[in-house]
């Protein structure tokens, strides 16, 4: 059994990450790159990653530092989110 996530579900776990926001995750240069932008309820951007190894956001512990990170950022503008877990491959059938 693999201790990777697919890139599929990494990309649903990141845009899940912000809700009640709106966040848009862009996979690029072949699958090896993955950056998203988080916009608030008027459609504004409030962050912006703009470049990670996808095989970084494929691994839980890596998924978990950037999202968790960036959460913050968010947070300590004073935006609440929803709660956020990060997967684990046996969560996503893998």
């Amino acid at each position: 059994m693999t201790k990777e996530l697919s890139l599929d579900i990494a990309v649903q776990s990141i845009e899940s990450a912000f809700k009640p926001l709106r966040c848009v995750v862009e996979v690029f240069d072949y699958e090896h790159g993955i950056r998203f932008r988080v916009f608030d309820k008027d459609d504004n951007p409030l962050l912006a990653m703009r470049e990670a190894l996808a095989r970084r956001v494929r691994d839980p512990s890596g998924l978990s530092t950037i999202v968790t990170e960036c959460r913050s950022q968010i947070e300590r503008q004073g935006i609440k989110l929803e709660p956020w877990t990060v997967p684990t491959p046996s969560d996503a059938g893998t």
